[in-house]
């Protein structure tokens, strides 16, 4: 599960970028694009980190 979990948070990015990126959004609206980057990029952080296991520490 934990495995799926992962794999879905990095699939979900893929998925909100990728039509972003292919439209030319990034040039037109930089700072909002950035801002959605980042929230992505913070929101796989939280799911791996919630997702680990103490042993996986090492």
């Amino acid at each position: 599960m934990r495995s799926l979990l992962r794999w879905t948070s990095l699939v979900v990015a893929a998925a909100v970028l990728y039509p972003l990126g292919a439209r030319g959004f990034h040039h037109r609206q930089f700072d909002l694009f950035l801002g959605i980057v980042l929230g992505l990029a913070a929101l796989i952080v939280v799911v791996f980190l919630t997702t680990s296991t103490p042993d996986a520490e090492r």
